[in-house]
């Protein structure tokens, strides 16, 4: 990616911006993050949200100069990535793939959307799914596909594409 160095005034240091494209943050984070083998329309629901998410902070950043911290999401560049990890090849196949709201007759609208856990509430509003990802492992082993997976974890939302 383009790396950019900032010199922040108020706190005397610099910070170092690494951008890159989506589906190659997509790809470190997450092929890291699930090391496990996932059904493959387990794979492409956690990748659709995971590229949801992504893009809501890309285009609601926490600092000016940056959308997410490495340290905090786990980036690690893309050294490692296998490209026979279920994950990266969930990627390539939802490409262009996020769930959206459509709030107030506005344009529709990426959210943070977060898989549920131990330290979790389910949240109907959408960032928390209502389901954990041994719920959707199990779904994906009964046959649903990943938009069904989806719905039942995001009711509110729908699968857009994006540029």
């Amino acid at each position: 990616g383009s790396l950019y160095v900032y010199h922040i005034q108020e706190t005397g240091t610099l910070s170092i911006v690494n951008e890159v494209l989506l589906d190659d943050y997509l790809n470190s984070v997450l092929s890291h993050k699930y090391t496990e083998s996932f059904p493959e329309e387990a794979a492409a629901a956690i990748a659709i949200a995971a590229r949801t998410n992504a893009l809501y902070y890309a285009e609601n950043p926490k600092s000016p100069f940056w959308s997410v911290d490495a340290r905090e999401v786990g980036y690690v560049g893309q050294s490692n990535v296998r490209e026979s990890n279920p994950i990266v090849q969930a990627i390539e196949q939802t490409k262009q793939m996020v769930m959206s709201y459509t709030k107030n007759s506005e344009k529709n609208l990426p959210f943070p959307a977060e898989w549920l856990n131990l330290h979790a509430q389910p949240n109907v509003n959408g960032k928390v799914a209502l389901i954990s990802l041994a719920e959707v492992q199990k779904l994906a082993d009964k046959g649903d596909h990943a938009a069904e997976i989806l719905k039942k974890a995001f009711p509110q939302a729908s699968i857009q594409l994006v540029d």
